[in-house]
């Protein structure tokens, strides 16, 4: 089975060191294991430095390679939005809570959640895209997960694009994928 997370893994290590930053200037993010209330941990995926933000991170999409609704990626959004009830911020009651996608589709689909009340309105909803290099390393692990899992086949990804958009760092990156 290959390892289908490396890109989603620096597609999120993106968003934490440049995305959350930009819409919070001055302040550093962390992946952060943050106590409980009721005891336990959970690792928030973006914590600001000075814990005045709080931040969940998906590179999920909202739909299937088949068109359905993505109700595994969903349900374990919806999962982690619970941990925001359940730990003490010690930023204060003002610290922020926010949902980032670098999906529009999966953004798009909590804000319709959130506009129904399925989602508190003290959450922010961020769509934050990733450059076109780092969003090229996620495809790429979409396309080997669906190749495991017998899904139909989608474009193949054109390997000369991936070498020039990625450089010097193309061998080591892509290649060690296939």
């Amino acid at each position: 089975m290959a390892d289908t997370r490396r890109g989603c893994l620096q597609a999120e290590e993106w968003v934490r060191v440049n995305g959350f930053p930009v819409h919070f200037p001055g302040r550093s993010f962390f992946k952060r294991l943050v106590p409980l209330r009721d005891g336990g941990t959970f690792q928030f995926d973006a914590v600001a430095d000075d814990e005045s933000v709080f931040g969940l991170i998906s590179t999920s999409g909202y739909k299937t390679v088949r068109g359905n609704d993505n109700t595994g990626a969903i349900r374990k959004i919806e999962s982690d939005l619970l941990m925001f009830e359940r730990f003490d911020r010690d930023g204060g009651p003002e610290a922020k809570l926010v949902l980032a996608f670098t999906e529009l589709t999966m953004a798009d689909g909590f804000i319709r959640k959130q506009n129904r009340g399925r989602v508190r309105k003290d959450i922010l909803i961020l769509h934050v895209p990733l450059p076109p290099e780092v969003q090229l390393l996620v495809e790429a692990d979409r396309a080997a997960s669906r190749r495991e899992q017998g899904a139909p086949e989608q474009p193949e990804l054109n390997h000369e694009v991936l070498r020039q958009a990625l450089g010097s760092s193309y061998d080591r990156l892509v290649m060690k994928k296939k």
